[in-house]
């Protein structure tokens, strides 16, 4: 009988052994899930990455001018606060009678705050045009900036050339140039979005709004040429690596007579549009925008304590003008 419960609990010492040993195992197994990498997705088969590409320089100038304005129009909601004010003050003293003086007081004191609130106005006008014009130009460059590294493309017509190697890379070129062209599609649908809202100026200048659109106009323009030099770049691209492929399937033929426009004329017009794209990418510069607007900075300082007298308030509309000319140059 003793043997009996003996070997019932040597068993059950067994089982309880097991399962804590499993119990473990799965704890284990389970930490070690946990403590894993998660797993990236790959970019699919032919699209490269987009590559990071940072442009911060190119909208530190516009960021800028942002705060300018907002401190523009904060000071011309007061001008005009103050100015409804003492309008205010004024015709509780015609109320009263016999305060004449105090009157035309009140009264030269409006003047004096409305020509600071024009001028005001003016200034912030071309601010506000400045800005958007930049803005857009600097989304232009961005744009080009991201332009895929072709790297060196291979010469067909170079004697002992890898045919098959040279075909590979030209579609590798091919399949970059066509991810770089939906990018392009992209911030040109997007161009408009998150402009700066036209200040709520009633006597805005007709020629600040057309300098305006006519800038919105250029830059769509300019997407739409460089989405047509990028669509050609990536046909040309597609042409030479097929090219390269019939040349190697044929048993390495010679390169043909070029008479039509062959694989040397399609190269000098791939590195030309690079060459394009690289020039657009660089038609803001950061440096003499910063500059101009340093000084822009000060001239409206000067503007605001001077009192918005006529040739302070001339100065900075003019340093506006500096500014867009040295960003565009």
């Amino acid at each position: 009988m003793w043997l009996l419960e003996a070997a019932f609990w040597i068993l059950l010492t067994i089982v309880v052994a097991l399962v804590g040993a499993g119990a473990l195992l799965v704890y284990g197994a389970a930490h070690k899930v946990r403590r894993m990498p998660g797993v990236r997705t790959l970019p699919a088969i032919g699209v490269p990455p987009e590559p990071v590409v940072p442009d911060d320089d190119l909208f530190a100038c516009p960021r800028r001018l942002e705060e300018l304005e907002t401190r523009l129009a904060e000071r011309h909601r007061a001008v005009a606060d103050q100015e409804t004010l003492l309008g205010e003050r004024r015709a509780n003293l015609a109320a009263k009678g016999s305060r004449e003086d105090l009157a035309r007081n009140y009264e030269q004191d409006q003047v004096l705050l409305g020509r600071r609130g024009a001028s005001m106005r003016r200034v912030l006008a071309q601010v506000w045009k400045t800005r958007t014009i930049l803005l857009l130009r600097a989304r232009l460059a961005a744009t080009a900036r991201r332009r895929p590294d072709l790297g060196r493309l291979p010469d067909p017509a170079a004697g002992g050339a890898d045919l098959r190697q040279a075909s590979l890379r030209f579609h590798d070129a091919a399949r970059r140039v066509h991810a770089y062209l939906a990018r392009v599609d992209e911030d040109a649908l997007r161009l408009a979005e998150g402009l700066p809202t036209q200040p709520p100026i009633e006597e805005i200048d007709a020629q600040v709004l057309a300098a305006v659109s006519a800038e919105r106009d250029g830059v769509r323009q300019a997407y739409a040429d460089l989405r047509e030099d990028i669509d050609r770049l990536a046909d040309n691209l597609t042409w030479l690596g097929d090219h390269c492929a019939s040349r190697a399937v044929a048993d390495a033929a010679p390169e043909p007579m070029d008479q039509m426009g062959g694989a040397a004329r399609l190269l000098d017009e791939v590195e030309a549009a690079l060459v394009a794209v690289s020039q657009l990418s660089r038609s803001v510069d950061p440096a003499l925008a910063n500059a101009a607007l340093a000084n822009l900075d000060e001239e409206i300082s000067g503007l605001e304590k001077a009192g918005m007298e006529a040739r302070a308030e001339a100065e900075a509309v003019l340093e506006v003008d500096r500014l867009l000319r040295q960003a565009a140059g």
